[in-house]
């Protein structure tokens, strides 16, 4: 089996965003394609923390804003930047 790959998608999840009902099937759609395992979990921008982020092989900034903290949001791009994980923002 192949190594589960864990993406946090940061932002704050609304079911109205056409964008936000579609990135999980978007990721599971491009694992497929990759043959991997992927998990997908939404940190809200109010729960950031390094610790939560730690967890996590790759972050995605999702679309959305105004977040509902941006100091969260910002807080998980200099994350990324200082610790080299795979980041991608929308």
């Amino acid at each position: 089996m192949a190594k589960l790959f864990r993406i946090g998608v940061v932002g704050d999840f609304n079911p109205e965003f056409h964008s936000h009902r579609n990135t999980n099937s978007a990721m599971r759609q491009a694992a497929e394609a990759l043959s991997i395992e992927a998990e997908v979990e939404w940190v809200p921008t109010e729960d950031v923390t390094e610790a939560r982020l730690e967890r996590y092989d790759a972050l995605w900034l999702s679309a959305g804003s105004p977040y509902r903290s941006l100091e969260g949001a910002l807080a998980a791009v200099e994350f990324a930047r200082r610790r080299d994980r795979p980041f991608t923002a929308t």
